[in-house]
């Protein structure tokens, strides 16, 4: 790839732009086949309302009333009485009207010349397509551009995704990968380049993802564990502890002495873990993680229960005092505020939360006097429990497929172990087992990018 682009007449930056837009426009067209489709049939009208498409989900309505209202709001309507006008929902009604997908609705028909209708329908395609982006630079990233790019054009058609992004599929769905794979490529150049930018930028992403959609606690919350395992392993590799063979000849071999093993491999357990203890804690200033303690500060306070607007000044306040102000010594207090200030106000409640009503609230049938009562999550397709079989084909239509994806990530992992970032994905993929069909999308990525490593690595790669 390196030789096409020195021989090429244009720059990377040049290419990147166009693959991207390659692969946008790609991702749409397969998306609008639907239309092409629709607009065919003999009756096509019947799908029809002041001569748009209509949205094809009941939360489609949901989430087009309350962009309805904010436009009636807008125009003040006095039609619709005055408490309406001042919180631009009619009294008791269940409007969206403060929800993030109502709100950027708004904002689109107000700058676009386009009906509510037409932009509510439209939306999902132009909106699932942005997911193109985060491959293709991460792709760019660690050399592997085609890898990048044959990837997005895997990860946006397939079964799971397509399914829950096509057009009128007006719904939150669309932020459920883009915004992942854009923390992966800041978290991972935060990691590997340990440049400040990178950690703000993670910070931000992940504040966004939330505000559009609430439900990312968990994710963003395994990326976070995912950087304290990091943490652990820099510490351990600083140590660098060594014992002497002469050492390790002393350790009792024989049956009757199995209690002295134990006791010894036990000691040097504890020694290790008081080792990487103090190290934490004692030799903070020379340690190579105060950068990662830095990332994990700012990153916690991205995820506390909070107002958007006040969330987004913390980062900031919390940026400057972090990288302006040379606090190194005092990073682990700072550290120590931002859990405590994290578990205060939410810590691993919305997680057990979402746990249970996906998972342990399912069997929900209740027989009484001959009547079966069913859980809400029991009437939905999307959070129907699949067996494992079935991800594979949700995923890359073919188990065969899938297992060489799953070679291909592995193998990436091996030369570009900060790919393992992506591993969160995967297991909510897999959690669809147990939490509905809705998860498997959420490997897609994974699956993606492994079969785009797979098909085209770099040499150096």
């Amino acid at each position: 790839m390196n030789s096409f682009i020195k021989s090429a007449p244009i720059t990377k930056g040049i290419l990147i732009f166009i693959l991207i837009v390659f692969a946008f426009l790609f991702s749409s067209a397969v998306r609008l086949t639907w239309v092409y489709w629709a607009d065919n049939m003999i009756d096509g009208n019947v799908f029809k309302w002041n001569n748009e498409f209509m949205v094809t989900t009941n939360d489609s309505y949901f989430w087009a009333e309350g962009a309805r209202d904010l436009i009636l709001c807008d125009r003040d309507n006095a039609s619709m009485g005055e408490y309406y006008q001042q919180n631009c929902h009619q009294e008791n009604d269940l409007s969206p009207v403060n929800d993030p997908l109502p709100k950027i609705t708004h904002f689109l028909y107000d700058i676009l010349p386009f009906s509510l209708e037409t932009i509510i329908f439209y939306l999902p395609v132009f909106a699932a397509s942005l997911l193109v982006i985060p491959f293709i630079l991460i792709g760019s990233r660690f050399n592997l551009l085609l890898s990048g790019f044959i990837a997005s054009l895997i990860a946006v058609v397939s079964t799971s995704y397509y399914s829950r992004t096509v057009v009128g599929y007006y719904d939150t769905d669309i932020f459920n990968l883009f915004f992942p794979m854009m923390i992966v490529w800041s978290l991972a150049l935060a990691v590997e380049t340990r440049a400040k930018p990178y950690v703000l930028l993670t910070a931000l992403e992940m504040a966004v993802y939330r505000w559009c959609y609430p439900q990312s606690y968990a994710i963003e919350f395994a990326f976070c564990g995912l950087i304290v395992v990091y943490i652990i392993y820099v510490c351990i590799m600083e140590l660098d502890v060594k014992f002497d063979n002469d050492k390790k000849t002393n350790v009792p071999s024989r049956v009757p002495s199995i209690v002295l093993c134990i006791v010894w491999y036990l000691k040097i357990i504890s020694f290790y873990l008081l080792a990487i203890i103090s190290h934490l804690f004692w030799n903070v200033k020379n340690s190579k993680n105060v950068f990662n303690y830095q990332l994990l500060s700012i990153m916690l306070i991205s995820m506390i229960e909070a107002p958007f607007v006040i969330k987004i000044a913390a980062i900031a306040v919390l940026y400057l005092i972090i990288f302006r102000i040379k606090v190194d010594k005092a990073i682990l207090f700072i550290l120590a505020c931002s859990a405590v200030a994290f578990l205060i106000t939410g810590g691993f409640e919305p997680i057990i939360n979402r746990l249970d009503s996906f998972i342990f609230q399912r069997d929900g049938t209740v027989d009484y006097s001959g009547l079966q009562f069913f859980s809400v999550a029991q009437t939905i397709v999307e959070a129907q429990n699949i067996v494992l079989k079935d991800i594979p084909l949700r995923l890359n239509g073919s188990i065969l497929l899938f297992i060489i994806s799953i070679i291909g990530y592995g193998w990436l992992c091996i030369r570009r172990p900060v790919m393992l970032l992506m591993l969160p994905l995967l297991g909510l993929g897999f959690l669809s087992i147990w939490g509905g069909l809705r998860f498997v999308m959420y490997a897609i990525p994974v699956i993606a990018i492994g079969m785009g490593f797979f098909i085209f690595r770099d040499r150096k790669s």
